[in-house]
């Protein structure tokens, strides 16, 4: 039975009095869980934490969970900087309207697969083993910069562009260099299969 996660503000203790914010900062950490992430233009931007600690108009919020299923809805109202912790199990996402500025995922033993909104920003992914499935709109530009892929594969729009081990360089989709959107991932892994497909 998949019930919501236990939330808690992060970074300092809850002020006493509602802050202005403006953006939003995420942090998602889980042990030996499987979840799920969705968006949604009625979700709280704060993932219903009632005085998030604010510094400089950004609220910062975390969710934890150690064990079992659970799943979390991102507002679409505010901007959002998404961190992921993801210790051992699977996570899948249709993040489609979230305004989001900077994503940055660590995966020990984990499968990802995640459909990210369309937009300009960056990230980094360091992951030790599992799969990455990322699907972006069909419009949006993708580039890896692979810093260390020491075994494993890196797919771009079904086409294999890395199968090797000790890999570096940078890969991106044919578009990258036309497009109005551009993602940019800084990726550090071990062993795993990464992908990228335009929808």
């Amino acid at each position: 039975m998949k019930t919501l996660i236990g939330l808690s503000a992060v970074l300092g203790s809850v002020a006493l009095a509602a802050a202005a914010y403006t953006q939003v900062d995420i942090t998602i950490k889980t042990e030996m869980s499987d979840g799920q992430l969705g968006a949604s233009a009625t979700a709280s931007p704060v993932l219903g934490v009632r005085n998030p600690t604010v510094k400089n108009g950004v609220a910062y919020v975390g969710m934890t969970r150690q064990m079992g299923e659970y799943s979390a809805v991102l507002g679409t109202k505010l901007p959002v900087n998404l961190h992921l912790n993801l210790t051992q199990g699977s996570l899948k996402g249709q993040l489609t309207g979230v305004p989001l500025r900077g994503l940055t995922m660590t995966t020990q033993q984990t499968d990802v697969a995640l459909t990210l909104p369309a937009g300009t920003y960056s990230g980094t992914l360091k992951t030790q083993q599992g799969e990455v499935q990322l699907r972006v709109p069909a419009g949006t530009g993708v580039q890896f910069t692979l810093q260390k892929f020491s075994m494993g594969s890196l797919s771009i729009n079904n086409k294999t562009v890395v199968d090797t081990m000790e890999a570096s360089g940078t890969y991106a989709t044919p578009n990258f260099e036309a497009a109005k959107n551009k993602i940019r991932l800084t990726v550090t892994s071990d062993q795993t299969d990464l992908s990228v497909v335009n929808q």
